[in-house]
């Protein structure tokens, strides 16, 4: 039983504690409440009789726009991968990376002699092709009649001139023959005179068909016959020439020209080296302007045209200002983005800016000169309303204003204000009409 009572009796001890601490607590909170009233009452009291405390600046003449900013990287003008037609062996570089190059200018020289030697097959193919043309021509002549002598003597001179032909090509076939069998002359001379050798003949043959044809009386048949095999002779031998003159073009670009004045901006080949097909061996680019590409918003494009100018700054060059020309614009968005193409060129005759450059593009959207401009934080919004307040005799004095162009940090006045007015533009959103407010900064 003394156990218990000294349980209970710690209890209430406790309890008590506890009362008397929570008494004391808010004791001291009714008397800071009383002190804080007693101080801003005191604060109220001295406000109204000197005033609301504000911040004042003049309202000024002055220029405003608004400017939006687009980072972007820039491109060359003008990039062209030197891909030769001739491929082979490099015999010479006359270049190295970085090089100022002309137009025309050698660049580097392949090996022609692969290229010749086909030129010098097609050559003789195509000899033969015309001399074929012209015997499928008087055996057309002879099929539909003109057995004239005229046409009998054409005919007998291709004739014997194709045989002279054909025996002296004979006579080199037998030679070269032995000779290349002996491994004295290589196997394209010998593939080129074999190619000539079976020509002679079958030149030969078709001389031979053509002059018993104009001896004899042709028939419907054999004038269709004789029409089709020179429309085939005619495209044998326009078929050939092409190839002929590719191959010469082939040769002549054996020594690769730059085909614009400009930087050699990549050069991939070493002499010796044999350049194989799918390789760029050299790139060159135009530095005379730069590109810069990028997609603007609606609010953007609905306000540029072509032609327009258009800031540039690049971080590496804080100190330059460029120019851009807006050289297009797409009127459709980017259906994935929503946004539409751009492109500008900047001149760049001093070289200046080089490619993969990051540059910033500042677009003026809106410009005004000569306008009524305060910063954007002196105005109140309230709804539809915009008003600020300006300090006329200690008093502050509600103005509405009509806004205009708006950067975010200052804005334009159409209408409320006028210059050299006082404008209140801190504590503005404190005060009502008739106030009386005291200048504590910005006079």
């Amino acid at each position: 039983m003394k156990e218990l009572y000294k349980k209970t009796k710690g209890m209430f001890d406790k309890q008590h504690r506890y009362v008397k601490y929570a008494l004391v607590f808010v004791t001291i909170c009714v008397v800071l409440v009383l002190i804080n009233m007693l101080f801003n009452r005191n604060t109220v009291a001295k406000i109204n009789s000197e005033g609301t405390p504000v911040e004042v600046t003049e309202v000024s003449i002055g220029d405003i726009s608004n400017e939006v900013v687009y980072g972007t990287k820039i491109s060359a003008a003008q990039s062209i991968s030197i891909v030769p037609k001739a491929y082979g062996k490099i015999t010479k570089v006359y270049v190295e990376l970085g090089d100022s190059v002309k137009k025309n200018q050698v660049l580097f020289k392949v090996d022609p002699k692969d290229v010749e030697n086909q030129v010098s097959a097609l050559s003789a193919q195509y000899n033969a092709a015309v001399a074929a043309a012209n015997v499928a021509y008087f055996s057309y002549q002879s099929a539909i009649g003109s057995k004239t002598e005229t046409t009998l003597q054409q005919a007998s001179s291709n004739l014997e001139m194709l045989t002279l032909q054909y025996n002296d090509l004979k006579t080199t076939m037998d030679n070269i023959t032995v000779l290349y069998e002996q491994g004295a002359v290589s196997k394209a001379e010998y593939d080129s005179t074999k190619l000539r050798f079976d020509q002679a003949r079958i030149n030969l043959d078709n001389a031979k068909k053509s002059y018993d044809l104009t001896q004899n009386t042709t028939t419907r048949e054999t004038r269709e016959m004789a029409y089709s095999q020179y429309q085939q002779a005619i495209a044998s031998r326009n078929s050939t020439k092409v190839q002929l003159d590719n191959a010469r073009d082939m040769l002549q670009d054996t020594s690769v020209k730059s085909p614009i004045d400009g930087i050699v901006s990549m050069l991939n080949i070493t002499e010796n080296q044999t350049l194989g097909a799918g390789v760029i061996p050299c790139t060159v680019v135009n530095m005379d302007s730069v590109l810069i590409e990028l997609s603007v918003s609606e609010s953007v494009v609905s306000k540029i045209n072509k032609e327009d100018m258009v800031k540039v700054t690049v971080a590496s060059l804080p100190d330059k200002m460029f120019e851009g020309t807006i050289l297009a614009f797409s009127p459709a968005a980017n259906i994935q983005t929503s946004t539409y193409p751009v492109k500008i060129s900047i001149d760049n005759k001093e070289k200046t800016l080089m490619p993969g450059m990051f540059a910033k593009l500042i677009f003026n959207l809106n410009s005004r000169q000569d306008s009524l401009i305060i910063p954007r934080e002196a105005v109140v919004t309230l709804g539809d309303e915009n008003y600020v307040f300006i300090v006329e005799n200690g008093v502050a004095l509600k103005r509405n204003v009509v806004l205009g162009i708006d950067t975010g940090r200052e804005i334009e006045i159409v209408e409320g204000v006028k210059q050299g007015d006082r404008l209140i533009i801190k504590g503005q959103t404190y005060l009502s009409e008739n106030d009386k407010v005291k200048i504590v900064t910005g006079e």
